[in-house]
């Protein structure tokens, strides 16, 4: 999984000898570099996309768009992570300083803790 500086996620997969296959995540890419990328360590179908003021959670087998989008924060978001041991738990970094724990089986409009 990579993230590209035009918004793009795309995951890359090598297929035998040389050839690579390329699927792209571009529906619902950010508006800006996507700074992470990061796969659930429970649920690995899930990956994280953090970038412009949003992170976006995606699954491998739904391509189309997005399945979740955070609401849009007053400030650049700079990193994301899951949380190693709860598979709806994850925290992103803000450039203001602030670091938001999303927990989204608990509240899925707003982070859980700031």
């Amino acid at each position: 999984m990579v993230g590209t500086d035009i918004g793009i996620v795309l995951q890359l997969l090598k297929k035998g000898g040389t050839n690579w296959q390329k699927e792209e995540f571009d529906l619902g890419k950010h508006h800006g570099p996507v700074l992470a990328v990061k796969r659930n360590p429970i649920l690995t179908k899930y990956f994280l996309s953090v970038g412009d003021w949003t992170a976006k959670i995606w699954a491998d087998d739904f391509k189309q768009f997005p399945l979740v989008t955070t609401k849009y924060n007053d400030v650049l978001l700079t990193d994301g992570a899951w949380s190693p041991t709860k598979p709806g738990l994850f925290f992103l970094s803000k450039s203001d300083g602030w670091l938001d724990a999303w927990d989204y089986f608990y509240r899925r409009n707003e982070p859980a803790f700031s």
